[in-house]
């Protein structure tokens, strides 16, 4: 438990932490209000009930001999709904506070996270699967925010009101603590019973939660292949056993949490029968001051009987999502800066590899080994090899989507570069290139106001590229993933996408293997026409588009050959 309190500190901010004192400080005042509301109610039924205890409240209080009995009856009861309707707003307040907080806090830490994964380089994603990363963000911050947190505050304040108003009714008449011990006896052994079954289903909902969005990212990521071989049941029946998984652990939290609510009532009821019978036969007290003890318990149980639950339901609720505090924090709780600045070099000269070598983690086989070349501003090169041959990691290399296990990579003058500090103006079309179900001038500048100036550029793009008839639907969504247009459309709005960053190198990798000649050479040269100073990578398995090049590199078993 300390471990876990620890974990959520060093995970928030401290103006969360303020706020939570802040919230828990509410807390008290509404346990104060509540217990006034409820301390009212012993002078009123005691000047109701009893002759005695009407001259001794007149004793204490003077002022109210100048007024009749129904008078005073009266005055009590406007007191109290007084305080009671102070109570009432307040408590409005304090819960729409709290609800205001705990989303906040949800998105203030997902987007925190979301940024986490975003300074991450591209190695970390080829690890992760991003099923797991969207349960993180979606699903584990709002679990930790209002699960564990607003949950942990819930049942602090009841916790605060239970034991005040448990005060006040010792203090009234000792004999009412045998009945708040065995409330709490009963409690105890609510949570206690269901203690370890809570935290077995809280680890599957862990990792069925992530597989649930893992298979359904592969239906919909796969879904021709799907339509195609009659695969539906196939998947479907994946897709189900993960989301019965989930939901049996919702179940069995939703069972445990509905058996402890009508327990606890139960035994709640059956104790203030008890203890009538025990005042009553046992201790032979006056029926007067029986009413006035047991009209107070009454009172006071509607507000502690659903305290006690609320405080059960609160633990199990925090103990079902404790997964979610080691999922956030090993995520987010080291990170040390997330607004790390990158320096951009717009103008690359010179890309020289010297000596490097790449492998995957966890991996002993080198993908590439010893690389040496100098790529020089203007150079137009051919990249080939065999399918599985390094050329895309070797890409990865070059565009500082990965670093090299050995030797260094240098960009112009700087020997040795950190692709951690450094970012270049690079354009890359790659094998598959993604389409937001978004329209066609924010899926090329990937911005959603693009100014006047922009929008031209894009319109003269889209002339060059062939895709005239997109110039007048500017709102127009191409689908997700491209799904309302065709394989070459989808290639040369990547290419648009690449062109319109006005790079200093451009990477092509595969970029027009689903283009007609006619339109790959129309697009060609536009290429090398106005990116004449740019250096120009091709990675192809079309031998006729390296006659464009002065430099070609042939890629086999992890090691370069220069064919030209």
């Amino acid at each position: 438990m300390k471990k876990k309190i620890e974990k959520i500190l060093l995970l928030l901010t401290k103006k969360n932490k303020i706020d939570i004192l802040f919230i828990i400080f509410l807390s008290i005042i509404k346990a104060f209000i509540e217990i006034v509301g409820i301390g009212l109610l012993i002078p009123l039924l005691g000047f109701i009930s009893s002759e005695q205890k009407k001259n001794e409240i007149i004793e204490f209080l003077p002022i109210l001999r100048e007024y009749s009995d129904k008078e005073v009856i009266l005055i009590f009861i406007v007191v109290f709904l007084i305080i009671y309707l102070l109570k009432t707003i307040f408590v409005i307040f304090f819960n729409s506070y709290n609800a205001k907080h705990a989303q906040n806090l949800y998105v203030e830490i997902g987007n925190k996270l979301l940024k986490k994964y975003l300074d991450n380089n591209f190695l970390f994603f080829v690890q992760n699967n991003s099923a797991k990363l969207i349960r993180n963000i979606a699903s584990e911050v709002n679990l930790l925010a209002s699960g564990i947190i607003m949950n942990s505050i819930s049942l602090l304040s009841n916790l605060i009101l239970f034991f005040g108003v448990c005060i006040l009714l010792f203090s009234y008449n000792q004999y009412t603590v045998f009945v708040i011990f065995i409330l709490l006896i009963v409690s105890i052994i609510v949570v206690r019973s269901n203690n370890k079954i809570l935290m077995k289903w809280s680890e599957v909902r862990n990792v069925e939660s992530a597989r649930f969005i893992q298979k359904l990212n592969e239906v919909f990521g796969s879904i021709k292949e799907v339509i195609l071989y009659n695969k539906s049941s196939f998947f479907s029946k994946q897709v189900y056993n993960s989301l019965r998984n989930f939901a049996d652990s919702a179940l069995y939290r939703d069972i445990y949490t509905a058996i402890s609510s009508p327990l606890i009532e139960f035994v709640g009821i059956l104790i203030i029968f008890i203890f009538y019978s025990y005042l009553n036969f046992i201790l032979k007290i006056e029926l007067s001051e029986i009413f006035v003890i047991l009209g107070v318990f009454a009172f006071a149980s509607v507000r502690l009987l659903p305290n006690l639950i609320a405080v059960v339901r609160s633990y199990q609720s925090i103990k079902f999502n404790y997964p979610a505090i080691d999922n956030v924090y090993s995520e987010l709780g080291k990170s040390l800066n997330l607004n790390q600045k990158f320096k951009r070099i717009d103008e690359i000269n010179r890309i020289n590899f010297q000596n490097v070598s790449f492998k995957y983690p966890n991996t002993s086989k080198d993908v590439l080994k010893s690389v040496n070349f100098l790529f020089k501003k203007g150079d137009k090169i051919g990249i080939t090899g065999e399918t599985g041959s390094g050329k895309t990691t070797l890409i990865n290399l070059i565009s500082g989507l990965l670093k090299p296990a050995k030797g260094k990579i240098g960009i112009n003058t700087i020997n040795e570069i950190d692709f951690d500090k450094y970012k270049l103006n690079i354009g890359y079309v790659s094998q598959s290139v993604y389409l937001s179900d978004d329209s066609i001038y924010f899926n090329i500048s990937l911005n959603e106001n693009n100014s006047k100036k922009d929008r031209d550029r894009i319109k003269r793009l889209l002339g060059i590229l062939n895709l005239n008839k997109f110039k007048k639907s500017s709102k127009l969504s191409i689908g997700e993933r491209g799904s309302k247009i065709s394989g070459g459309q989808i290639q040369r709005i990547g290419i648009a996408r690449a062109l319109f960053q006005k790079p200093s190198m451009l990477i092509l990798d595969e970029a027009t293997s689903a283009l007609d000649e006619k339109t790959e050479r129309k697009i060609l040269k536009y290429i090398f026409e106005n990116f004449k100073e740019s250096i120009i990578i091709f990675c192809t398995h079309k031998k006729k588009l390296l006659r464009y090049c002065n430099k070609v590199i042939n890629v086999k078993s992890g090691r370069i050959k220069f064919l030209k």
